[in-house]
């Protein structure tokens, strides 16, 4: 399915490095956020810095990438950050001299990143228990809508965790034989699937 992110982070930086800072940017992929900035000149640059905040305020140690010392030619670095939080992640880099001389980036970049989850619905067809399984993260209280062929809304409810808290069942023996598609929805994210009452 498609996982809509915003990616709010590609802002050009004016440098106040002793480097020469091209760009600092941030894009979402399917697990992670990935972190890129380039470099036209370093002078004396013994390490960067990555941070990451929840809210742009307070920020936590993320990694550290060894500098080049001293380059007059394009070096580029990049970082992924495979545990991003669900929602806005900020991250901001810093630049260490080798005479222990800290130095901040001017901008914060931010993202917007929301994992993918997928579900599963089986068997398919199915003739009196539908089963949703979620593959690849912890369940999440989720809700139900069931439409049938020309939209209209036949069954509803909420989903509760059974089979090591990562699926749950739907007894659909009361539907009619049909195509179905069920919505299933929790705080973040909504996905829709078809099954075909046997």
């Amino acid at each position: 399915r498609t996982i809509n992110t915003v990616d709010i982070g590609a802002f050009e930086l004016q440098s106040v490095l002793p480097v020469e800072l091209i760009h600092f940017t941030a894009r979402s992929t399917q697990q992670a956020v990935q972190l890129e900035w380039t470099t036209a000149t370093e002078i004396n640059n013994d390490y960067f810095t990555l941070e990451k905040s929840r809210d742009g305020i307070y920020f936590d140690w993320l990694a550290e990438a060894k500098g080049k010392g001293n380059s007059s030619t394009v070096q580029q670095y990049t970082y992924m950050d495979r545990n991003p939080f669900e929602g806005t992640n900020y991250y901001r880099l810093s630049q260490m001299d080798f005479d222990g001389s800290l130095h901040y980036a001017a901008n914060i970049v931010a993202i917007e990143y929301r994992e993918e989850t997928t579900l599963d619905i089986f068997p398919n067809p199915a003739s009196t228990t539908l089963f949703i399984r979620q593959t690849n993260s912890e369940w999440t209280d989720k809700n139900y809508q069931i439409f049938d062929a020309v939209g209209q809304l036949v069954a509803e409810g909420q989903l509760i965790p059974e089979i090591n808290n990562s699926s749950s069942s739907i007894d659909i023996e009361t539907l009619s034989t049909g195509l179905y598609l069920i919505q299933i929805t929790d705080e973040i994210s909504s996905e829709s699937l078809q099954f075909i009452k046997e």
